[in-house]
């Protein structure tokens, strides 16, 4: 990652969802809640990578870190996919609203950014 590693876990969210092919966000948009886990070695992975197996800056005075990548990476996906799955509960009334569905994911991810 370098130079733009992220102070906190919104930041690297962030910096993930911004890199996130469409193939990707397709794939999140389709899990249940209950099915995240089975992104461990898939999805969680690729943000591990993705991240450089990063963790969250320790508070000063502090000598020890418990987080760990496969935590961090766990939650990331999931404040992800919460994000899609807010945004495709809020618009499944009909295809009628597809074009408000659309808008609002699109502010979503500027909103991210």
């Amino acid at each position: 990652m370098g130079a733009d590693q992220p102070n906190n876990i919104e930041e690297a969210s962030s910096i993930v969802f911004d890199a996130l092919s469409s193939h990707q966000k397709e794939h999140l948009r389709q899990l249940r809640e209950e099915d995240l886990i089975n992104e461990h070695f898939g999805y969680s992975s690729w943000v591990r990578n993705l991240l450089g197996h990063w963790i969250p800056p320790m508070p000063k005075g502090e000598v020890y870190n418990p987080a760990h990548p496969d935590d961090i990476s766990g939650k990331i996906t999931e404040m992800i996919w919460k994000k899609f799955y807010k945004a495709e509960s809020l618009f499944s009334v009909g295809d009628n609203m597809s074009s408000a569905k659309n808008a609002y994911l699109f502010n979503l991810e500027l909103k991210i950014k």
